[in-house]
């Protein structure tokens, strides 16, 4: 069959013949709408593209900042269990190397075994009291003075105890909500030369105690986890932008601030014209106070026996020795 000028073949029929000029145009016409949909297409998505970017930059700087430090440091203020926090920084001392920060933590979870290394956080002013039998009256419970004491003992007991139990069982203590008792270091021979002046031959004390509130026992646990908190500030200002795992001298530095209350080590920086010089200035060491040579001879001030002073009689009798 055979097709008129003009027309030419399509499977609906007959369309009109497109010259090449026009093909051209409508070529051009196309692409410049799809150049013009794109560019639309593109200012539209480029705001999403910019916040993922924004929101993947800002990941990578938390993640950069995602260190032991700084997690001990959001486990300090959302208040987690301070034996958690310690065990981090027994983590923390192997990463960095410090005998200091292991010894400090370590200590703080299991106790402590001898006097001088107690910090003065762990000080806690306690009462005396006195468990007695007075001939026809029971004593029980009943608060003494420090000076009311043997005179060889005065000088070596006072109402300032160091509380050297691990935070676990200071945490375990708190629980049960009651008090507990620590007994006077020698207290067996205090109560033998007591009983032996008080002239009463019927006279016998049973017990010689510092009784631990809960309220003293939690006390001590806020003093420490407060020395923590001073320890990553002063790590945090220890740090340079960019060290994330802190040096052994920087740690030693920190413990000996915060633990011990000792003057931090001063770095001067001097800005010259041919260059910078450093000088580093520390502070001499304090004066070590010395230990109580009746506390050596007793050991360890640590058995504590818990539950508050049962109260035998109501009858406030002061027996003679205490008068």
């Amino acid at each position: 069959m055979r097709f008129a000028p003009g027309l030419c073949r399509s499977t609906n029929g007959l369309v009109p013949h497109v010259s090449e000029e026009s093909r051209a145009d409508m070529l051009g016409t196309t692409v410049m709408h799809v150049f013009r949909t794109t560019v639309s297409v593109t200012s539209i998505l480029l705001p999403c593209e910019t916040a993922d970017v924004s929101s993947l930059r800002q990941n990578e700087l938390v993640s950069k900042d995602a260190t032991l430090i700084a997690e001990i440091e959001r486990d300090l203020l959302d208040g987690k269990p301070l034996a958690e926090l310690l065990r981090k920084c027994v983590v923390l001392s192997g990463q960095a190397g410090s005998p200091e920060l292991r010894k400090w933590a370590t200590q703080e979870l299991r106790g402590y075994d001898k006097l001088e290394d107690v910090p003065k956080y762990r000080i806690a002013h306690l009462a005396i009291y006195v468990d007695a039998v007075t001939g026809g009256a029971i004593v029980s419970g009943q608060q003494v003075n420090s000076h009311s004491l043997p005179e060889f003992c005065r000088d070596h007991i006072s109402e300032e105890v160091p509380l050297m139990q691990g935070v676990g069982e200071i945490e375990a203590m708190i629980a049960t909500g009651k008090s507990a008792r620590i007994p006077l270091p020698g207290w067996d021979t205090i109560a033998m030369i007591i009983d032996r002046e008080s002239g009463n031959p019927f006279q016998q004390t049973h017990a010689l105690y510092w009784n631990v509130t809960t309220v003293a026992m939690a006390g001590v646990l806020d003093n420490a986890r407060t020395t923590l908190a001073e320890l990553v500030a002063e790590l945090r200002v220890a740090l340079p932008r960019g060290q994330e795992t802190p040096t052994a001298e920087q740690l030693s530095q920190a413990v000996s601030v915060a633990v011990h209350g000792r003057n931090p080590k001063v770095v001067v920086s001097t800005a010259q014209a041919s260059g910078g010089s450093t000088s580093t200035v520390t502070a001499p060491p304090p004066v070590e106070e010395k230990k109580s040579t009746w506390w050596t001879r007793w050991g360890r001030v640590g058995a504590i026996v818990v539950g508050s002073a049962t109260v035998i009689t109501a009858i406030p009798v002061v027996y003679a020795y205490f008068t």
